[in-house]
């Protein structure tokens, strides 16, 4: 643990706990490059204070973590039970601006879906709630990838699942499974159970099996079997729990049971459909 006498400068202190707590790193690890500077910084100056040789070194150490001081996300501890598929979320209407073309293609280009070669074209005039900067150019594939996790951010203990859809190239990053990690990510949005969040530019994962002790020597199945009874439901209610929650685009529930058959073919929307069942209730 960094004690405060073994800073000169309050100052180091306060703004080391500062960066720590926006990046989600230990002190230690910044105060050990830090002290790698200071050593730097006397073989450079000679015949300076200390206190001048710590306010050097912060200054170089702050300069060294601008880029990703600067960047919104959140660091969170995470502990990751699943990811889906990476898929282009814009390969349909990719198909269907091409289809149009070779099928009507004045149409096409009238209606602005295409360019003259057939090339898709970006109609949609919002993002949202903000103007869309590609709107009447080429439409790009555009690459997503889901992970659940258990999750806590860096500053707190409060515990929830963490829906965290992996976009563009942070698609293509390796989520380690069934160990505590660091990543920092964009908050979208809470609920009673969830933190809904999005990769950022600095999203990458970090080993370290130090993190979350409240879930050391527990399995994934522990895990799952200990969540909130309203987004636990049994199969015999999970038809019911689907009704009362199918406008919930960001629904999700944990359910025990049997898993009775699985189609191999991945949906257009990036699932698998599989099929549950308790087989001693005979139910389906």
């Amino acid at each position: 643990m960094v004690m405060r006498n073994m800073y000169q400068d309050s100052k180091t202190q306060e703004l080391l706990k500062k960066w720590c707590n926006r990046l989600g790193m230990k002190e230690e690890v910044l105060f050990d490059e830090l002290s790698r500077l200071i050593r730097r910084s006397k073989q450079e100056v000679i015949g300076q204070t200390d206190v001048f040789y710590e306010k050097r070194a912060r200054t170089i150490l702050g300069a060294q973590l601008a880029g990703l001081l600067r960047a919104k996300a959140e660091p969170y501890v995470c502990y990751f039970i699943g990811v889906g598929n990476r898929r282009d979320i814009n390969e349909r209407e990719l198909e269907r601006k091409r289809t149009l073309f070779l099928t009507d293609r004045e149409k096409a280009l009238m209606t602005g879906e295409t360019d003259s070669k057939g090339a898709p074209l970006d109609t949609r005039k919002a993002l949202g709630d903000r103007p869309n900067p590609r709107f009447g150019r080429p439409l790009l594939s555009f690459y997503v990838k889901p992970a659940i996790a258990l999750a806590k951010r860096w500053t707190t203990q409060e515990v929830k699942l963490m829906q965290l859809s992996l976009r563009g190239e942070k698609s293509q990053l390796e989520v380690p499974l069934e160990t505590p990690v660091i990543t920092r990510v964009n908050l979208r949005g809470v609920t009673s159970y969830f933190w809904l969040c999005v990769s950022s530019s600095v999203t990458d994962f970090k080993p370290d099996p130090t993190l979350f002790p409240e879930i050391s020597g527990k399995t994934t199945i522990d895990i799952l079997r200990s969540a909130p009874s309203e987004i636990r439901p049994s199969i015999l209610a999970l038809e019911e729990w689907h009704e009362n929650f199918k406008d919930d685009v960001n629904r999700l529930c944990i359910v025990e049971a049997e898993v009775l058959y699985k189609r191999a073919q991945v949906t257009s929307g990036g699932n698998y459909i599989i099929g549950l069942g308790d087989i001693e209730e005979d139910i389906e």
